[in-house]
Protein backbone atom coordinates (compact mmCIF):
# COMPACT_ATOMS: atom_id res chain seq x y z
CA UNK A 1 0.00 0.00 0.00
CA UNK A 2 1.23 3.37 -0.42
CA UNK A 3 1.31 6.59 2.06
CA UNK A 4 0.08 5.77 5.48
CA UNK A 5 -3.69 5.35 6.39
CA UNK A 6 -5.14 6.91 9.58
CA UNK A 7 -6.54 4.47 12.16
CA UNK A 8 -8.58 4.18 15.56
CA UNK A 9 -7.61 1.72 17.88
CA UNK A 10 -10.53 1.08 20.22
CA UNK A 11 -8.57 -1.10 23.25
CA UNK A 12 -10.43 -2.70 25.94
CA UNK A 13 -9.06 -5.68 27.32
CA UNK A 14 -7.50 -3.30 30.21
CA UNK A 15 -11.05 -3.06 31.37
CA UNK A 16 -10.45 0.56 30.58
CA UNK A 17 -12.01 1.61 27.46
CA UNK A 18 -9.69 3.82 25.35
CA UNK A 19 -9.43 5.07 21.54
CA UNK A 20 -5.60 5.55 20.47
CA UNK A 21 -4.89 6.94 17.19
CA UNK A 22 -2.05 6.03 14.71
CA UNK A 23 -1.14 4.88 10.87
CA UNK A 24 -1.68 1.82 9.09
CA UNK A 25 1.99 0.84 7.17
CA UNK A 26 1.10 -2.18 5.94
CA UNK A 27 -1.36 -5.05 5.57
CA UNK A 28 0.08 -8.55 4.51
CA UNK A 29 -1.62 -12.26 5.35
CA UNK A 30 -4.55 -10.90 7.85
CA UNK A 31 -1.78 -8.79 9.95
CA UNK A 32 -2.32 -5.36 9.97
CA UNK A 33 0.82 -3.09 11.26
CA UNK A 34 0.15 -0.24 13.12
CA UNK A 35 2.49 2.90 14.21
CA UNK A 36 0.70 4.50 17.23
CA UNK A 37 0.48 8.10 17.48
CA UNK A 38 2.05 7.80 21.36
CA UNK A 39 5.01 5.67 21.15
CA UNK A 40 4.61 5.28 25.06
CA UNK A 41 0.58 3.38 24.79
CA UNK A 42 -0.09 0.31 25.76
CA UNK A 43 -1.67 -2.31 23.92
CA UNK A 44 -2.67 -5.49 24.07
CA UNK A 45 -5.01 -8.08 23.91
CA UNK A 46 -8.31 -7.09 21.69
CA UNK A 47 -7.74 -4.55 19.74
CA UNK A 48 -10.99 -3.11 17.19
CA UNK A 49 -9.11 -0.94 14.19
CA UNK A 50 -11.26 1.62 13.07
CA UNK A 51 -9.95 3.53 9.61
CA UNK A 52 -12.69 6.72 9.38
CA UNK A 53 -10.81 8.02 5.80
CA UNK A 54 -11.74 4.98 3.67
CA UNK A 55 -13.85 2.45 2.87
CA UNK A 56 -11.92 -0.39 4.99
CA UNK A 57 -14.00 -2.51 7.18
CA UNK A 58 -13.32 -2.29 10.76
CA UNK A 59 -11.61 -5.13 12.02
CA UNK A 60 -11.59 -7.28 14.95
CA UNK A 61 -7.85 -8.05 15.86
CA UNK A 62 -5.23 -9.11 18.69
CA UNK A 63 -2.29 -7.88 19.17
CA UNK A 64 0.69 -10.73 17.53
CA UNK A 65 3.43 -8.68 18.50
CA UNK A 66 4.95 -5.18 18.29
CA UNK A 67 8.68 -4.79 17.49
CA UNK A 68 10.69 -1.20 16.38
CA UNK A 69 7.42 0.88 17.22
CA UNK A 70 5.24 -0.94 15.31
CA UNK A 71 2.27 -2.87 16.63
CA UNK A 72 1.72 -5.88 14.40
CA UNK A 73 -2.19 -6.89 14.69
CA UNK A 74 -3.60 -10.43 13.72
CA UNK A 75 -7.24 -10.18 11.75
CA UNK A 76 -10.10 -12.25 13.50
CA UNK A 77 -13.66 -10.95 12.46
CA UNK A 78 -14.25 -7.88 9.78
CA UNK A 79 -17.50 -5.31 10.16
CA UNK A 80 -18.83 -3.73 7.70
CA UNK A 81 -17.72 0.06 8.38
CA UNK A 82 -20.42 2.49 9.80
CA UNK A 83 -22.65 5.00 7.68
CA UNK A 84 -24.23 6.97 10.34
CA UNK A 85 -24.03 10.77 10.87
CA UNK A 86 -23.03 9.63 14.31
CA UNK A 87 -20.88 6.47 14.29
CA UNK A 88 -21.40 4.05 16.97
CA UNK A 89 -18.35 3.12 18.96
CA UNK A 90 -17.29 -0.44 20.45
CA UNK A 91 -16.25 0.55 24.26
CA UNK A 92 -16.91 -2.32 25.88
CA UNK A 93 -20.46 -2.54 27.22
CA UNK A 94 -22.45 -5.32 27.43
CA UNK A 95 -26.00 -4.59 27.00
CA UNK A 96 -29.19 -6.84 27.11
CA UNK A 97 -32.98 -5.47 27.66
CA UNK A 98 -36.31 -6.96 27.80
CA UNK A 99 -39.80 -5.17 28.49
CA UNK A 100 -40.61 -4.15 31.85
CA UNK A 101 -42.41 -6.11 33.29
CA UNK A 102 -40.06 -8.73 31.97
CA UNK A 103 -40.10 -11.52 34.83
CA UNK A 104 -41.01 -14.44 32.33
CA UNK A 105 -39.42 -13.05 29.54
CA UNK A 106 -36.05 -13.21 27.88
CA UNK A 107 -33.44 -11.07 27.39
CA UNK A 108 -32.59 -9.28 24.20
CA UNK A 109 -29.21 -8.78 23.20
CA UNK A 110 -27.38 -6.18 21.03
CA UNK A 111 -24.62 -5.13 19.26
CA UNK A 112 -21.45 -4.23 20.93
CA UNK A 113 -21.28 -1.16 18.85
CA UNK A 114 -23.80 1.49 20.09
CA UNK A 115 -23.97 5.45 20.87
CA UNK A 116 -23.86 6.05 24.98
CA UNK A 117 -24.07 9.39 27.24
CA UNK A 118 -24.99 9.42 30.45
CA UNK A 119 -28.78 10.11 29.69
CA UNK A 120 -29.20 7.09 27.58
CA UNK A 121 -28.18 4.55 24.90
CA UNK A 122 -28.50 3.87 20.99
CA UNK A 123 -27.60 -0.01 19.58
CA UNK A 124 -29.28 -2.01 17.82
CA UNK A 125 -30.89 -5.49 19.09
CA UNK A 126 -32.19 -8.74 18.53
CA UNK A 127 -35.93 -8.15 19.56
CA UNK A 128 -37.87 -5.20 19.06
CA UNK A 129 -39.85 -2.98 21.72
CA UNK A 130 -42.86 0.16 21.21
CA UNK A 131 -41.85 3.40 20.75
CA UNK A 132 -42.62 4.79 24.44
CA UNK A 133 -42.44 1.44 26.45
CA UNK A 134 -40.35 0.82 29.04
CA UNK A 135 -37.86 -1.36 29.32
CA UNK A 136 -35.17 -3.31 31.94
CA UNK A 137 -31.88 -3.04 31.42
CA UNK A 138 -28.46 -5.42 31.95
CA UNK A 139 -25.70 -3.65 31.58
CA UNK A 140 -21.79 -4.67 32.51
CA UNK A 141 -18.65 -3.09 31.61
CA UNK A 142 -15.54 -4.76 30.21
CA UNK A 143 -13.75 -7.33 32.42
CA UNK A 144 -16.06 -6.61 35.38
CA UNK A 145 -18.38 -8.58 37.05
CA UNK A 146 -21.22 -5.77 38.44
CA UNK A 147 -23.66 -5.79 36.64
CA UNK A 148 -26.40 -2.87 36.72
CA UNK A 149 -29.70 -3.29 36.73
CA UNK A 150 -31.26 0.05 34.70
CA UNK A 151 -34.89 0.98 33.84
CA UNK A 152 -34.92 3.17 30.00
CA UNK A 153 -38.23 4.25 28.15
CA UNK A 154 -37.99 3.57 24.51
CA UNK A 155 -37.49 7.19 22.45
CA UNK A 156 -37.29 5.19 19.15
CA UNK A 157 -36.94 1.57 17.35
CA UNK A 158 -36.73 1.09 13.97
CA UNK A 159 -36.68 -2.47 11.41
CA UNK A 160 -32.82 -2.76 9.90
CA UNK A 161 -33.00 -3.69 6.25
CA UNK A 162 -31.88 -6.79 5.42
CA UNK A 163 -28.66 -5.50 4.65
CA UNK A 164 -28.13 -3.49 7.64
CA UNK A 165 -28.25 -6.96 10.00
CA UNK A 166 -25.76 -8.03 12.14
CA UNK A 167 -24.89 -11.69 13.12
CA UNK A 168 -23.74 -11.64 16.63
CA UNK A 169 -21.15 -14.10 18.12
CA UNK A 170 -24.18 -15.85 19.91
CA UNK A 171 -25.91 -16.97 16.37
CA UNK A 172 -28.47 -14.07 16.96
CA UNK A 173 -29.28 -11.33 14.62
CA UNK A 174 -30.06 -7.79 15.18
CA UNK A 175 -33.38 -6.51 13.56
CA UNK A 176 -34.11 -2.98 14.88
CA UNK A 177 -32.33 0.36 15.81
CA UNK A 178 -33.28 1.40 19.34
CA UNK A 179 -33.15 4.62 21.33
CA UNK A 180 -33.34 4.71 24.82
CA UNK A 181 -33.48 7.00 27.26
CA UNK A 182 -32.51 6.17 30.93
CA UNK A 183 -35.19 7.14 33.63
CA UNK A 184 -33.70 5.20 36.79
CA UNK A 185 -30.11 4.28 37.17
CA UNK A 186 -27.74 4.48 40.52
CA UNK A 187 -25.87 7.23 41.18
CA UNK A 188 -22.35 5.57 41.01
CA UNK A 189 -23.65 4.12 37.43
CA UNK A 190 -24.56 7.49 36.19
CA UNK A 191 -20.78 8.02 37.43
CA UNK A 192 -19.03 4.79 36.03
CA UNK A 193 -20.77 6.21 32.95
CA UNK A 194 -19.83 9.60 32.72
CA UNK A 195 -16.02 8.56 32.95
CA UNK A 196 -16.47 5.90 30.33
CA UNK A 197 -17.91 8.91 28.22
CA UNK A 198 -14.78 10.91 28.93
CA UNK A 199 -12.05 8.32 28.38
CA UNK A 200 -13.93 7.40 25.55
CA UNK A 201 -13.50 11.53 23.61
CA UNK A 202 -9.99 11.73 25.17
CA UNK A 203 -8.47 10.84 21.64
Amino acid sequence: MSGRERVQLFVTETGTPRVLNGWLISVELGVFSVELADPTATVQGLVVLNFPDSERERVMTRLQRAEDGVHHFLESERVAPDKRNYPRLFAGIKVLYRPEPGDNESWFETDEYMNFSVSGLAFEGTGTVADGERISLMIEFANETRRWAVSAKVIRCTLLSEGERQVLTSGESTCCSLAVAFTLLAPDFREALEALTLRMLDV
